[in-house]
């Protein structure tokens, strides 16, 4: 079990900080004041904060110190891996060698091979198109 996973378990209430910019300050942050899990973000405008953060290569370096500090403070850490159909084994395998502890992605967004990699949490948000009952096989699918 990773340790997004983990948290789940040891804790009623996790808080998880969506950082409004890839900032190793603002993940210090976060950190400092009591957080259970960052998220970051690449590929997509975060419509919460009007951001648009670039491509992992564009973002690698910010990301891993924010990893850095996640991990020196034992802060399981995500990343959103981008907003159009189809991400895959392809876009997620590289964030797996960074040291991610999960991916977070719109169902609509993920490719069904995403979900057989078995190195990293998958967290997968369901919008209003959906029907409750297709939340319930989200777990038999290997969604954490």
């Amino acid at each position: 079990m990773n340790n997004f996973c983990k948290i789940f378990k040891e804790k009623k209430f996790v808080l998880i900080s969506s950082l409004p910019e890839n900032n190793p300050e603002l993940a210090k942050a976060a950190v400092d004041s009591g957080t259970d899990v960052l998220k970051v973000h690449i590929n997509v405008v975060h419509h919460a904060s009007g951001t648009a953060f670039g491509s992992l290569a564009e973002e690698k370096t910010n990301l891993e110190k924010i990893i850095s500090v996640a991990k020196n403070a034992g802060v399981p850490v995500g990343i959103v891996p981008g907003a159009k159909p189809g991400i895959g084994p392809c876009e997620l395998n590289p964030l797996v060698g960074m040291g991610f502890d999960f991916f977070s992605i719109y169902a609509a967004h993920l490719s069904p091979t995403g979900l057989v990699l078995k190195e990293i949490g998958k967290m997968v948000a369901l919008d209003s198109s959906y029907h409750p009952y297709e939340a319930k096989f989200l777990a038999k699918m290997g969604v954490d």
